[in-house]
């Protein structure tokens, strides 16, 4: 899994509108799917909204840094 920094890098790819890869599901039946690739990718979004890590090593927000998902600015 990715470390807190490459978890960090990605939210902050989000916030500044820069495109990251997509999630690719596998529809096995009628509203069922089977995550092919972006495990890492949805744990890091999920993990942050559930404020389980603070942002961290940032290189372009660093106004962020050590922010959780509760403490971001509207």
């Amino acid at each position: 899994f990715w470390d807190i920094k490459k978890q960090s890098r990605l939210i902050e790819s989000i916030l500044i509108n820069i495109p990251v890869s997509p999630i690719i599901l596998f529809e096995k039946s009628y509203g069922s799917y089977e995550l092919i690739d972006g495990k890492q990718r949805i744990i890091a979004i999920c993990d942050f909204y559930n404020n389980k890590y603070r942002l961290t090593g940032l290189e372009f927000l660093s106004e962020f840094e050590g922010y959780t998902y509760d403490e971001l600015p509207i």
